[in-house]
């Protein structure tokens, strides 16, 4: 489905509007020099940061929080997981890059599996629930991404809508 198939149902659509986000990312960060992922927020805010953490958000919600999984490290998210892991920074973009697009596929096998009206494992919320707030987390970092972006002197803004679901590497 492309975001030009104005009548989707509910779920292709919401399905539809993540992976736009997600491809989103992926064009942001493509080509993208070194220096870019260096530039550093007064927060601490980085290019390699933000990757890691969408990767971490997705994780935690739909594989650890929605299907219940254990013992996975959704790092910064999970107040039960002990051990540090690598700083983003310390990582090359395109492993995070490719830890982040995995994440995602496997988050989608997740989704795939259920209905939107589905409970999550936590008992809190439902997939739909979940989905909406992955779409606007995502599209928030998105805008900070692109923030970075501009201030390292790289690419900003969106693709053209035709490219939904092209950006992910095969």
């Amino acid at each position: 489905m492309s975001l030009t198939s104005y009548a989707a149902d509910e779920r292709e659509m919401l399905l539809a509007f993540l992976q736009r986000q997600r491809d989103q990312v992926l064009r942001g960060v493509a080509d993208l020099p070194e220096e870019a992922c260096r530039v550093v927020t007064p927060g601490g805010l980085t290019v390699p940061r933000l990757v890691g953490h969408l990767r971490d958000v997705e994780r935690c919600w739909l594989r650890q929080r929605f299907a219940g999984e254990k013992d996975l490290p959704a790092f910064g998210l999970d107040t039960d997981h002990l051990g540090g892991p690598p700083s983003p920074d310390r990582v090359p973009l395109p492993e995070l890059v490719a830890a982040y697009v995995a994440e995602s596929r496997r988050c989608d096998e997740v989704v795939a599996a259920h209905r939107l009206n589905d409970v999550a494992a936590d008992g809190r919320h439902t997939l739909r629930w979940i989905l909406h707030h992955l779409l606007a987390d995502t599209a928030r970092h998105l805008g900070h991404l692109d923030l970075l972006c501009e201030v390292a002197g790289t690419n900003t803004g969106e693709a053209p809508v035709q490219s939904v679901g092209t950006a992910v590497p095969g």
